[in-house]
């Protein structure tokens, strides 16, 4: 079995500026586990463990509406938590400029994997770049303000994650590029 997931992956100027702020943050926030600096990416769907069988099925669903999504462009913009500032597990950057073309290919990408067997997703998309996960969810509310350079995207990929005790490692299955 595969542990996969669908992710835009961030360009490299973007995640060292990005992980110079996790620098800091760390020196301040304890017991976060945060994402390692090769692993950031946006998250479009967690798709859990698959047979090695069904790549090529996710790649030919994943084919039929691909010429119909265009390239676009993205910002990050600005930090929050889930689920709430009361009892914060996750921080994340949001976005800024194309978040509505991230949750379009994320609806895409709903729509295709459900048709091959995968459940939708039950809560509502929240484009974004998970930078840490909490130990102990406590309150907490970042006021740091950031935005990043805006960055084209022009692919997505379908990632293998593999656990280990030093963390996740992040291999691309499959890569889509959009035209």
């Amino acid at each position: 079995m595969i542990r996969s997931f669908f992710g835009i992956p961030i360009p490299e100027d973007v995640r060292k500026e990005i992980y110079k702020i996790i620098t800091e943050l760390k020196r301040d926030l304890k017991n976060v586990k945060w994402v390692e600096e090769e692993n950031l990416h946006i998250t479009l769907k967690f798709l859990g463990n698959i047979e090695e069988k069904k790549i090529e099925e996710i790649r030919e669903e994943v084919k039929k509406f691909l010429k119909d999504i265009k390239p676009f462009e993205v910002q990050l913009q600005d930090f929050g938590v889930f689920p709430s500032k009361t009892r914060a597990r996750v921080l994340w950057i949001g976005m800024g400029s194309g978040k509505e073309n991230v949750a379009q290919l994320n609806q895409r990408i709903e729509e295709s994997m459900e048709r091959i067997g995968f459940k939708r997703e039950k809560r509502e998309f929240s484009p974004h770049l998970t930078i840490g996960r909490i130990r102990n969810p406590r309150p907490l509310s970042l006021n740091i303000s950031y935005q990043s350079r805006g960055f084209k995207v022009n692919k997505f990929i379908l990632y293998k994650s593999e656990l280990s005790e030093k963390g996740p490692k992040y291999f691309p299955l499959l890569t889509f590029y959009i035209k």
